[in-house]
């Protein structure tokens, strides 16, 4: 079975529709929903003005609607950014008493990137599920070991760098299952760095991540994200001019989900809750059934909708002429992207890009 936890927008047409499509496959299900209303934005990686504004009263009844169904809430108290020494102090009784709150309503799983915020949620009840968030960046087994040693832990969502990292997942995949907790991969992110240069175009894990999340969970409000001129979002947006770059992004496509299927990874985190209704359905659809016929680029919630709900993206990637694409990785499992030159010592992306794609 794949397993899958989506993002949620906490609109009703979202989720009727969700509710509909998980009783129409047999190896594939929606799990989990994960998400935050505005109220707890100071403890979430997302900014305020980029959270449904969602009453308590709807809350509750989005939850008992989502439970009636076999599908958990798995609430995102993600920030990477807790305060000071005195905010804490605040911060540790305010916090306590939402997830209390959270308890009562039927929400019991919590997505967090800091250790300090998981030992708050066990301390309001030892039962509550903590997943570590890939913001937390797990870049060796031995983290996870101590993650579940010191939290005990459920899941964990892998920092999206080692997607195709393929040795590294097999390898806290054995430990997983030595520990009786699952790993989760993130599928339809592609965020990323790349280089201006049209000699060779470098591709890696991006240089502003940490920094955006910072400022997201500090309260970066619209009026300043303006203001800047969107940084560092814009470093992204711009960041990508050709076609080749979007490829060498860490994304998992839906055809390839089986692959990672096969390496005992079964658990896939479908990104995009501050979306629209209509783009999650069609995202959650693709990857349900495996195939997606299409600009691959449109898996994304793009960053320019952030301003601007009806960007679509000018780049267009037929996302079947990447069949074959990921076998490199599968083949040769002890490769790391992160040890290349990209473009350089390794151009297997844009070999495959000439021969396939342009």
């Amino acid at each position: 079975m794949y397993y899958y936890k989506i993002g949620t927008n906490f609109s009703n047409e979202f989720l009727n529709y969700a509710i509909k499509v998980n009783n129409a496959f047999n190896d594939s299900c929606i799990e989990e929903m994960y998400g935050a209303i505005r109220e707890h934005s100071q403890w979430s990686a997302r900014p305020a003005f980029r959270l449904p504004e969602v009453d308590k009263g709807e809350l509750e009844l989005y939850v008992d609607k989502l439970r009636k169904n076999n599908i958990d809430l798995n609430y995102t108290l993600n920030t990477n950014y807790f305060g000071n020494r005195h905010d804490i102090f605040l911060n540790e009784k305010k916090l306590k008493k939402e997830v209390q709150y959270l308890n009562s309503i039927g929400v019991f799983k919590f997505t967090v990137t800091l250790p300090l915020v998981a030992e708050f949620i066990k301390e309001v009840n030892e039962k509550n599920l903590i997943e570590v968030s890939t913001i937390a960046h797990i870049d060796t087994v031995s983290q996870l070991e101590i993650w579940n040693e010191e939290i005990g832990i459920y899941r964990v969502c892998v920092n999206l760098m080692h997607n195709r990292n393929i040795n590294f997942l097999k390898n806290i995949s054995k430990l997983a299952e030595k520990r009786k907790f699952d790993i989760e991969l993130m599928v339809n992110e592609f965020c990323g760095s790349t280089t201006k240069s049209e000699k060779k175009i470098c591709a890696t894990h991006c240089i502003y991540r940490d920094f955006c999340y910072q400022l997201h969970s500090i309260g970066y409000s619209y009026e300043e994200y303006i203001g800047t001129s969107m940084y560092p979002m814009n470093r992204c947006m711009a960041g990508r001019n050709g076609d080749v770059e979007w490829i060498k992004m860490n994304y998992i496509r839906p055809e390839d989900i089986r692959k990672y299927r096969e390496i005992g990874i079964n658990h896939f985190k479908i990104t995009g809750r501050t979306g629209t209704s209509q783009y999650l359905k069609g995202v959650i659809n693709a990857y349900l059934e495996q195939k997606y016929e299409g600009n691959l680029l449109e898996l994304w919630h793009h960053l320019e909708k952030i301003t601007n709900d009806k960007y679509n993206p000018e780049k267009y990637i037929e996302n079947k002429k990447l069949d074959g694409f990921i076998d490199f990785w599968f083949d040769n499992p002890t490769h790391r992207c992160s040890d290349e030159v990209c473009g350089e010592t390794c151009s297997y992306c844009d070999e495959f890009y000439k021969k396939y794609i342009k």
